[in-house]
């Protein structure tokens, strides 16, 4: 029986046309599936190189385009100074965040405390009857991530003191702005005990020690500090100015016998407070810093004095706030130097007997 097409030729011809676009879709269906899975692997697989390089120190893109994007004839990439390398495994991922109490500082035994206990001094009573420990709390900003290189600030107490004097009042202030807080203790309870150069020597050591568990910014490491710890920044960042990108001194005893030359001040960074009503370091000295800066030419600093307020740092009241601000916003045009400020450390102590060798502070002639 012969079966007779009724379909008018042109309808024919749609649907054949119709089923072959629907054949061609469907056929490179699967290819484009597949080739989208393949990049969203690969992408996955960067992000996690990426993050790996990151958190090991490396730039996050080793690869080395050719034309336009490559790198200038004579570029490098920068170099991170000895003391901020990561380590051989990385920074750890699940470094402690929040608040971290008492911290031992590696390698200041009972003997390196006995040794430095010879350079004499005048004693004072410890506040709480104990011989103080080598240690240091921290504040880490929440967030903290070795994706990226964070601000150390350390911050000294006064004295007779504690680590933990100022931990209430700077912690918070400088953790919410993005830096690592760190309160190390003074290895003495003795008068301007931040001055004596095995203290200058402590503050290298820990921040070599923060350095090796948080990747930290070489180019934003500051001190502050009130009181005894203010004096303490007067000259450990004169000293050590090889390492601060800004100090922050408050009711600070600026020009201690002996004091550093004023012109090591010259590029120096400071912001500092003090009240004209401080009966224990008289608000003088910080008026002598501040005409002694001035002749040294440094135009980048901030004095206030705070008219009827004495030594009590909660006193400052929001000045604090402005402190932490302003000092943040300073950036070292080269990164820190640990080994030139040991050297700094050597050329100004070295007259009084102490040198870097013997011990993880240094260590004195015998008399």
């Amino acid at each position: 029986m012969q079966i007779r097409n009724t379909c008018p030729p042109f309808v024919l011809l749609y649907a054949l046309l119709a089923f072959g676009w629907a054949h061609l879709a469907k056929s490179a269906e699967a290819p484009a599936s597949g080739q989208e899975a393949k990049q969203t692997a690969d992408a996955e697989r960067e992000e996690t190189r990426r993050k790996a390089r990151l958190a090991a120190g490396l730039p996050a893109d080793d690869t080395k385009a050719a034309g336009s994007s490559a790198k200038p004839a004579g570029a490098s990439a920068a170099v991170v100074p000895p003391g901020f390398e990561a380590p051989k495994t990385g920074w750890p991922a699940d470094a402690k965040k929040g608040l971290v109490k008492a911290v031992p500082v590696e390698g200041i035994t009972e003997d390196v405390l006995k040794t430095i206990e010879k350079a004499g001094g005048m004693k004072l009573p410890s506040p709480d009857g104990k011989a103080p420990t080598p240690l240091y709390h921290m504040v880490v900003p929440a967030d903290y991530s070795p994706e990226k290189a964070w601000p150390l600030v350390l911050v000294l107490h006064g004295g007779p003191g504690r680590a933990d004097n100022l931990l209430g009042v700077f912690g918070g202030r400088l953790s919410k702005r993005g830096a690592i807080a760190v309160f190390p203790q003074s290895l003495r309870d003795v008068l301007l005990e931040w001055n004596y150069p095995h203290e200058g020597m402590y503050l290298l050591d820990i921040v070599k020690q923060v350095a090796k568990t948080y990747r930290i910014d070489p180019k934003r490491v500051y001190l502050i500090g009130h009181s005894m710890g203010g004096g303490g920044t007067w000259l450990n960042g004169a000293v050590l100015r090889n390492v601060w990108a800004a100090i922050g001194p408050m009711s600070g005893w600026y020009k201690p016998t002996p004091a550093p030359d004023p012109a090591l001040y010259k590029d120096m960074p400071a912001y500092f407070i003090h009240g004209d009503q401080d009966h224990n370091v008289p608000v003088q000295l910080s008026r002598m810093a501040d005409k002694e800066l001035k002749q040294a030419g440094n135009t980048n600093y901030v004095y206030v004095e705070m008219p009827g307020v004495g030594h009590d740092v909660p006193r400052y009241g929001e000045e604090m706030d402005k402190l932490c601000d302003w000092i943040l916003k300073q950036t070292k045009p080269a990164p820190a130097d640990l080994k030139t400020a040991e050297a700094d450390l050597l050329k100004w102590a070295g007259k009084f007997g102490w040198s870097p060798e013997g011990s993880p502070v240094g260590s004195y002639k015998e008399k």
